[in-house]
């Protein structure tokens, strides 16, 4: 039994030791910084980097993108494949993700019509994106959410410092988010 409640300890012990961290190393040096951490904190830690550059990002912002996508016309007479006409099919979007699906008007919950790649509901930008490529219209609002905010684009950092290799660091609202 003593052993048993050893090798339970031991495998614990691993396991919390194997755990993920948030903790990474500076170009060019050992020292840490973290996901979360200020432009001021990196900048700091790690030193001037070689690029900045600064953008907003109104991905958050509501919107809708419209696609004129081709009508598919298998085993159509030869006259209706040479002018085969469009849909029409828009996408909604709220904080980046999908809130509503139409084609030709009509709403649907999901829809491959682009490249048989399936869209629905609460799909990212980027997944409609990749799937639809870029869209004929995009149009964009900053009216009041229903709970009364207004939303404002993210302003988004990026700090690169080259070298081999050559990293890229962003940072959200001058927040540490990611390292490339």
């Amino acid at each position: 039994m003593k052993k048993m409640k050893k090798s339970i300890v031991l495998m614990a012990t691993l396991l919390i030791s194997s755990a993920p961290s948030f903790a990474m190393f500076c170009p060019g040096n050992f020292n840490d910084i973290e996901l979360g951490d200020t432009l001021q904190k990196v900048e700091a830690t790690c030193g001037p980097p070689t690029l900045k550059k600064t953008y907003k990002n109104d991905e958050n912002l509501p919107q809708e993108w419209t696609y004129f996508v081709q009508i598919p016309t298998y085993g159509m007479p030869p006259a209706i494949n040479n002018n085969p006409g469009t849909l029409k099919v828009t996408v909604a979007f709220v904080e980046g993700k999908a809130t509503n699906l139409t084609s030709n008007g009509i709403g649907v919950g999901a829809t491959a019509i682009c490249n048989n790649i399936n869209l629905q509901i609460g799909s990212t930008i980027e997944e409609v994106k990749k799937a639809c490529g870029t869209p004929a219209l995009i149009t964009k609002t900053n009216q009041a959410a229903p709970n009364g905010d207004i939303p404002e684009p993210i302003e988004i950092t990026e700090w690169t410092y080259t070298g081999t290799p050559t990293v890229v660091f962003t940072f959200e609202k001058g927040l540490l988010k990611a390292r490339n």
